[in-house]
């Protein structure tokens, strides 16, 4: 935990490998770890101790050093597990996803390229997060990611994707 102005900051991670294709994304498909719907595992974490645990930023990498559209949504739930109904990844966003009353917000961003792969701060969608759904310590935020543009991926790219909470210190 860094501090700054007293102000303290933490971050729980989860991660996911997609398959091994690099078959092109459109936007609005759906970036997971399998193309079978019934074996894509969105990702999980684990809200940590107190106080109360809101998202203001997401910091997304990829290990693929390409970078060229490479933008991306990702999408939060709160407690509820999104189901994965007819199509697993790079089939379409919308079409593969219930379990939107516990949507929790989303988060664009576009990735920087470095040597070893992409990186991004995703931003609320909205600039805020919904009020009515506030994680408090032991809720677990299931995450899944969206392309926002015709993406070329590499072969088995990992994606990291780090909530971060900004808190004041007592």
């Amino acid at each position: 935990m860094a501090t700054k102005n007293g102000l303290g900051f933490r971050s729980i991670t989860a991660t996911f490998t997609r398959p091994s294709d690099t078959n092109v994304y459109a936007s609005g498909d759906l970036v997971a770890n399998s193309t079978t719907a019934a074996s894509v595992v969105p990702m999980e974490w684990v809200v940590p101790g107190k106080p109360v645990f809101q998202v203001p930023a997401i910091r997304l990498q990829k290990s693929g050093a390409t970078v060229t559209n490479a933008q991306f949504r990702v999408h939060l739930f709160l407690t509820t597990i999104p189901t994965i109904a007819t199509t697993g990844d790079n089939g379409a966003f919308a079409s593969v996803v219930t379990g939107f009353g516990s949507w929790f917000g989303a988060y664009d961003g576009t990735m920087l390229g470095l040597a070893d792969g992409g990186v991004c701060d995703c931003v609320p969608i909205s600039g805020i997060i919904r009020p009515d759904l506030i994680a408090t310590p032991g809720d677990k935020i299931y995450g899944l990611v969206e392309a926002r543009a015709a993406y070329t991926p590499a072969s088995a790219e990992i994606f990291i994707a780090t909530l971060i909470q900004e808190f004041e210190r007592p």
